[in-house]
């Protein structure tokens, strides 16, 4: 074996022949040449990237010479060398996003003109005639008048606004709301207990008068419910209250307001950026609590005989509707304050999806409310009952 290794690395290698090298030789000039004429002609096709192009430097010069005005760039060729497809795309993008665009109209969308009902004084309302004699007015010597005579109470006109229940359906206002003599009660502190079920809670509403106006302030905790704290004031006149500003919130929810904007003759609601008509006499969902019992207080008699007592009542949700409260009779009521006598007054639901409300007003305390329930048909009924009294300075 070592002797065959030794005789193969001895033996001479043998040369090319001739023709081989010269064919070899050959064939490297070939692609020498060829790549030489490739590169001649991509020289002579396609200038260098950025290279000026000469007919835009003679031009250049041109305009120099002559005095003319110097161009503002030099033209580059249009030739464009070979780049990657996302190079492409990116010069592209940027093309589009340099071009101008044609500018586009904006055309706002046309609201109908807002309707803006001025303030009335009440000393300016023309009486109206009522279809029935259900409304209740004084004589001017103080006396009643005999109800059987058509009521010649000031009424306030509704206009057919709609608004919309909780069940998305749209409700047409026309009933005129009459303007009704009131006697607010003094200032004064009530509690109640509240349930629910077998949930027991507090709660307890504050009402104040001044120079300035009213203030009623009410705030509620029920076990298993948010707290409820609701805030109304605002002015006095012949008519009752006259509410500017009501807020509520319902536990650590931002609260909701609604205000009476009485100069330009509109309700605002925080809730929605809509506002609806003023109308004389509107009340908030605290002030209607206290505005009842005024109306009721300046002639009871008067107003139970005629049976009906109505209110137009804002609330934060963005609606307006007229309460109709209907005089039942007269309760004996065992409450935590004691035995009280009471009006029964009751408001029925318009629909299935807002409670029935009853409230109790003693004759005995100013006629303010010494039992109030809403009832639901679909749920358990919350009840206040009056705990205590106290009269305030």
């Amino acid at each position: 074996m070592g002797e065959l290794r030794e005789s193969l690395h001895a033996r001479p290698r043998a040369p090319w022949p001739l023709w081989l090298r010269v064919a070899a030789a050959s064939a490297a000039l070939a692609l020498l040449l060829h790549g030489l004429a490739i590169t001649a002609l991509w020289t002579a096709w396609v200038p260098p990237w950025g290279a000026a192009d000469p007919r835009a430097l003679d031009r250049a010069k041109s305009a120099a010479a002559g005095g003319g005005p110097a161009p503002l760039a030099i033209e580059l060729s249009p030739a464009t060398p070979v780049r990657s497809e996302s190079a492409r795309r990116s010069a592209t993008a940027a093309a589009h996003a340099e071009a101008p665009h044609p500018p586009i109209a904006l055309v706002a969308p046309t609201a109908p003109p807002a309707t803006k009902i001025a303030s009335t004084d009440l000393a300016s309302i023309t009486p109206v005639q009522a279809s029935t004699a259900r409304q209740p007015r004084l004589a001017p010597d103080g006396q009643a008048e005999d109800l059987a005579q058509p009521s010649a109470l000031p009424q306030s006109p509704l206009p057919a606004t709609g608004r919309t229940s909780a069940s998305g359906q749209t409700i047409t206002l026309t009933r005129p709301v009459p303007i009704y003599p009131t006697r607010p009660p003094p200032p004064v502190a009530l509690r109640y207990t509240v349930s629910r079920g077998a949930q027991q809670g507090q709660a307890q509403l504050d009402w104040g008068v001044d120079a300035a106006g009213y203030r009623l302030h009410l705030s509620s905790h029920l076990p298993g419910s948010s707290a409820l704290v609701q805030d109304s004031q605002g002015a006095l006149d012949a008519a009752g209250l006259l509410p500017e500003r009501h807020t509520d919130q319902r536990g650590r929810r931002a609260p909701k307001a609604v205000h009476f904007q009485r100069e330009a003759g509109v309700v605002g609601f925080s809730a929605r950026d809509t506002s609806q008509a003023l109308m004389l006499g509107v009340q908030d969902r605290l002030s209607w609590w206290l505005q009842l019992a005024a109306i009721v207080a300046a002639d009871p008699e008067r107003v139970a005989t005629a049976g009906e007592v109505l209110l137009a009542v804002a609330s934060v949700d963005g609606s307006v509707g007229v309460w109709t409260f209907r005089f039942t009779g007269i309760d004996t009521l065992n409450l935590p304050a004691g035995n009280i006598a009471a009006q029964h007054w009751l408001r029925e639901p318009p629909s299935r999806f807002e409670p029935q409300l009853d409230v109790w007003l003693a004759p005995s305390l100013h006629h303010l409310p010494v039992r109030l329930r809403w009832q639901s048909a679909d749920r358990v009924g919350v009840q206040w009952e009056l705990q205590s009294a106290q009269m305030q300075p």
